[in-house]
């Protein structure tokens, strides 16, 4: 009688090519899951970063919001701050860095699906003659998109995007009005003080953004 051979059948062959082929299938599938799962992350940590460098300068920007008052076409002396449910302008400091020293007539807005920043330098000679740059005109009274100015102007005035792909941007201030003794949440803002407070919510297409309240220098 002849001993059995060693080796294996062909039925414990395809067995074992069938597992190992589940196997490989299985840690290939879970690879992908794992590198998906880690992109999504990476993009959701950006995206909050984003989120945090952004709102930090706002935040900068709103809580030094100085009350300066300049002279209308009428001769009226006005607060230079003005807002409403879509738009707010002031002015404040900008960083060194960005332009000019001083302070800066700062104007946030939604232009289509970009919420923007425009900035003109808050100087006398730049305010009665622009030359080439966008004229200001109070928000209240204006377009609010001045559009682009020259590259080698912007020391003196710019316009930067935001935030892309927005689906709604809205503010409300805090504050107490001429006439009033409360203070109360206001869609609008025509006061001849700084509001105590703003709220500015962005809603994206990738999401709502963290609501931030901002506390307004007096």
């Amino acid at each position: 009688m002849k001993g059995r051979q060693n080796g294996f059948t062909l039925l414990e062959l395809l067995i074992a090519l069938t597992l190992v082929t589940l196997i490989v299938t299985l840690l290939f599938g879970g690879i992908r899951l794992g590198n998906r799962s880690w992109s999504a992350v990476e993009e959701k940590a950006e995206r909050y970063a984003e989120m945090r460098l952004i709102w930090r300068f706002v935040h900068e920007r709103l809580g030094q919001a100085r009350a300066v008052r300049y002279q209308t076409d009428e001769g009226d002396s006005e607060l230079l701050f003005y807002g409403d449910g879509e738009a707010v302008e002031f002015i404040s400091p900008m960083p060194a860095h960005l332009g000019v020293s001083g302070l800066y007539i700062i104007r946030l807005h939604q232009v289509g699906k970009e919420l923007k920043m425009t900035r003109w330098l808050y100087h006398p000679d730049l305010m009665e003659d622009s030359g080439s740059l966008p004229e200001w005109r109070s928000l209240k009274e204006s377009s609010r998109d001045p559009g682009e100015g020259p590259m080698d102007m912007r020391e003196y005035y710019s316009q930067s995007v935001l935030v892309e792909d927005v689906k709604s941007f809205g503010i409300e201030y805090f504050g107490v009005a001429e006439g009033e003794t409360d203070p109360d949440w206001r869609d609008e803002w025509e006061e001849p003080e700084l509001p105590k407070l703003l709220r500015i919510e962005v809603d994206t297409q990738k999401g709502k953004w963290p609501e931030i309240i901002v506390g307004v220098s007096p």
